[in-house]
This record gives structure tokens, C-alpha cells and sequence, in this order.
């Protein structure tokens, strides 16, 4: 049996109220005219949309190549969702993750140290200033 894993893009959208972020003091923004990007998308020549297309393949293989299959219950989980919130500060730092329904502890536990490991990021911003925001990363898995 073998099992595919299926990756969404990250998703930029509101959860719950405004809140503080623990990394820092700075409120979490919940519309921005910038988009966080990974830092090593930095280099890329182009637009925004090209550094953030980079981050979203950068992410999608930093999570296929440290997401194990021994952390899933297979026999409990032929085809499931899992969705996962974070928040990048205004420093580009990952903090706040958080399960929104996530798989089995096991699981949950491993994907959080995934997203932990991610490198730093170029952070989102508004109006020319940096500001911290909200991401939303689901996660397909489906037995094949």
C-alpha cells in the first residue's frame, strides 16, 4: 500500500479574532498588501508572486522530506484532512503553531517540529511597515 501524501498551498486567511502574537507585542494582521516569503526566496529574480510561488515549493519539499509515514496510524487514517495555523512574526520568525484538527497526537506532535524547522521569513507588510500574520496550512493524506 502505498501512501501519497497531498500538499495545499498555504492559505492566508483570518482565524478567530485579532490576537497577540507570543512572539513579540505586535497584533496579527488579518489583511495585508504584502505576503510573507521565505528568506531563501529572497534571491529569486521577479515579482512577489514568484518569491511567494518559491516559498509555497520550498515548504511543500521541507515537509515531504521530514513528514514520516510512521507517524500516521494508516489503518485509521485512509484519507483524512489535517489543518495547521501559524503565525509569522514581525521578525520573519515562525511562533503561536497550533492545531485546528489535526490526525493523532503522534502526528500532530511531528508536523508541529516540521513547521518549527522551517527557515526564516521575509515578513508580510502593510502600508511599507512589517506586520505579523496568520497562516493556515492544510494538509491532504489519501492511501493509493
Amino acid at each position: 500500500m502505498c501512501l501519497r501524501y497531498f500538499y495545499s498551498l498555504l492559505l492566508c486567511i483570518p482565524i478567530g479574532i485579532e490576537a497577540q502574537s507570543p512572539c513579540s507585542d505586535t497584533p496579527v494582521a488579518t489583511i495585508v498588501e504584502e505576503m510573507p516569503y521565505l528568506m531563501l526566496c529572497d534571491t529569486v529574480e521577479g515579482s512577489l508572486k514568484e518569491k511567494i510561488n518559491c516559498s509555497d515549493r520550498a515548504i511543500i519539499t521541507h515537509v515531504y522530506d521530514n513528514l514520516s509515514a510512521e507517524s500516521i496510524d494508516i489503518n485509521s487514517t485512509p484519507s483524512t484532512n489535517a489543518f495547521f495555523s501559524f503565525t509569522i512574526d514581525t521578525n520573519g520568525t515562525i511562533c503561536n503553531i497550533k492545531t485546528i484538527k489535526g490526525i493523532n497526537k503522534d502526528f500532530d506532535r511531528h508536523f508541529i517540529q516540521i513547521i518549527q524547522s522551517l527557515p526564516p521569513w521575509i515578513p508580510a507588510r502593510n502600508r511599507g511597515q512589517k506586520v505579523a500574520i496568520k497562516k493556515l496550512f492544510p494538509i491532504r493524506f489519501h492511501l493509493k
